[in-house]
């Protein structure tokens, strides 16, 4: 490749790169400011929705601590006790039928002997609707060896409340993976368009310096057999553009 043919080439890499650099640096910065808004509003929208979860498991942690001291503080009653003390069958049904009936979220109360077995048992008589409820069964001892299992309910909507919180928060955290990973493919994209504009350019620059060149060349031979005293030298060169006028000019 002649000299003439690379200052052609490095001419037009030099126009086709000034405004690629250009674009490069402002997609660059427009990227780095989208990335940035969008970091602020996972921010925003995560940072609430993980303290609404700890609220929400604080709530549930304070109910099932709830829940175990109130089976405490029912293997403790009195008549319960006094019941099972004078193994009076009869009583100790009515006093369990009134502790379902009277204990805040108590849906079911069985008395198990030291074997295990089921001695007996009470349910709440409006029953538990599964769907409405979530249930918590909890044991505590009670007098003569024996075991209360008892069996708590609570409203459903608050746990399904904290799921649909939970899969917020990793919807979330997902679409800020999302974002990032297309900022990473915008600059891929881009650098690969940045190439093939490149060598682009340069296929074309390399083809117009041959073409330019050749056309150059047969006018300095014309010129040097002018210059050496032929006269009737003749330039055949294609085109209209001013290559091909100075060439009809011989």
């Amino acid at each position: 490749m002649s000299r003439f043919e690379i200052k052609i080439v490095a001419a037009l890499l030099l126009i086709a790169i000034i405004p690629l650099v250009a674009s490069v640096i402002l997609v660059g910065q427009v990227i780095r400011v989208s990335e940035s808004v969008a970091e602020g509003q996972t921010r925003r929208l995560v940072e609430p929705l993980t303290r609404a979860g700890e609220v929400y498991r604080a709530l549930f942690d304070e109910r099932r601590q709830a829940f175990r001291l109130q089976s405490q503080l029912i293997a403790r009653d009195p008549a319960l006790v006094a019941a099972l003390s004078a193994a009076d069958r009869r009583a100790l049904d009515q006093r369990l039928a009134e502790l379902v009936r009277t204990e805040s979220g108590l849906g079911q109360i069985e008395l198990v002997d030291a074997r295990g077995a089921k001695v007996t048992g009470v349910k709440h008589p409006s029953g538990i609707d599964a769907a409405r409820h979530r249930t918590l069964r909890l044991e505590a001892p009670v007098a003569e060896h024996n075991t209360l299992r008892m069996t708590f309910y609570t409203p459903r909507k608050p746990f399904d409340d904290y799921q649909a919180l939970g899969h917020a928060q990793r919807t979330a955290l997902q679409l800020a993976g999302i974002r990032a990973d297309l900022a990473t493919y915008y600059r891929v994209v881009f650098l690969i368009m940045f190439g093939a504009v490149l060598l682009v350019a340069t296929a074309i620059g390399l083809a117009i310096a041959r073409r330019t060149a050749r056309q150059v060349a047969v006018l300095a031979r014309a010129t040097r057999e002018v210059a050496e005293g032929d006269l009737q030298t003749q330039v055949r060169v294609k085109g209209r553009d001013e290559l091909g006028e100075l060439a009809m000019a011989f």
